[in-house]
């Protein structure tokens, strides 16, 4: 990952857009920039760059680049050069969600994800985007989602051994 100095903070004033952007931010998870344009439709591509800018030096998401990536075309053909950033909520934004909503987001992420992971999380969240918009077009209640690195806290400790690091590993799942 590459670890660049954070920029002292500047003031920022939140717009209603920013919120939405958080909202969404937390409950999918992890946002790059062409997703985070869906949240600001009068904005331009580079006004929304430095909208995200912003939130990552006030501490409300966190910003993380790859340091090498291709994506492979429609055609087969390697596309690289361009190294996407994915965007997450950080505690403070989540304490923001939940302060101006009311509703704390599910998901804000304590570290930055895995380089192995990476682009799987940002297609996964390119699904969970397409999946809630078109919900709500059709008129339907947005979905709940159960993302895969979601933790049941009130699962039973029996479907679960600990491991050397004094983690809990899934052993099976069993119904009750």
């Amino acid at each position: 990952m590459d670890k660049k100095p954070r920029p002292s903070k500047k003031g920022i004033r939140l717009r209603s857009d920013d919120v939405d952007f958080l909202r969404a931010l937390g409950t999918i998870g992890v946002l790059d920039t062409n997703d985070a344009c869906l949240h600001y439709p009068e904005l331009k591509l580079n006004s929304v760059q430095n909208r995200l800018r912003l939130l990552s030096t006030n501490g409300l998401v966190r910003a993380t680049r790859l340091m090498v990536c291709f994506e492979t075309m429609a055609e087969g053909s390697l596309k690289g050069g361009r190294i996407p950033t994915l965007y997450s909520l950080t505690e403070s934004g989540a304490d923001f969600v939940e302060t101006t909503t009311g509703i704390r987001p599910p998901r804000a992420l304590t570290s930055d994800p895995a380089p192995t992971t990476f682009l799987h999380r940002r297609d996964i969240s390119r699904v969970v985007t397409a999946v809630s918009y078109s919900a709500i077009q059709a008129g339907l209640e947005e979905p709940r989602w159960i993302m895969e690195q979601d933790v049941w806290h009130a699962a039973p400790k029996s479907w679960y051994r600990k491991t050397a690091g004094n983690k809990y590993q899934t052993v099976r799942w069993r119904r009750p």
